[in-house]
């Protein structure tokens, strides 16, 4: 598979902000932690006993309806 076939969110973004939050702190607030990452589309590291063990990295932000009709629009003019 060439690096062209691969999507953007799938790949992972080491340069970016990073937030370090506990393993405890986001069972407690998920929701609100996962809003957060949308939101600042900033990447958390999860740590348990000051080990990092995991990363949530958001998802590149979704195309409006609009945009998204647009595409599909120009994709049917162009036989795809």
């Amino acid at each position: 598979m060439s690096a062209k076939a691969v999507a953007k969110s799938d790949s992972i973004r080491y340069h970016t902000r990073m937030k370090t939050l506990s393993v405890t702190e986001v069972a407690r607030n998920f929701s609100a932690v996962l809003d957060t990452l949308e939101r600042d589309q900033e990447e958390i590291v999860l740590v348990r006993n000051r080990r990092q063990i995991a990363r949530l990295v958001p998802e590149a932000p979704a195309k409006s309806p609009r945009g998204l009709r647009r595409s599909v629009s120009n994709a049917r003019r162009q036989g795809r």
